[in-house]
């Protein structure tokens, strides 16, 4: 049974690994769309 803590840690890392991938997808579909439509 892994400690609770490093449960925790590892969560939070993926969590916020997650959410700085989706900021970046969302924000390269932004570039490429003005790109396409300018």
């Amino acid at each position: 049974m892994p400690n609770f803590e490093d449960v925790m840690n590892y969560t939070t890392s993926v969590a916020e690994l997650y959410y700085f991938v989706e900021i970046s997808y969302m924000v390269l579909i932004d570039i490429f769309y003005n790109y396409i439509i300018n």
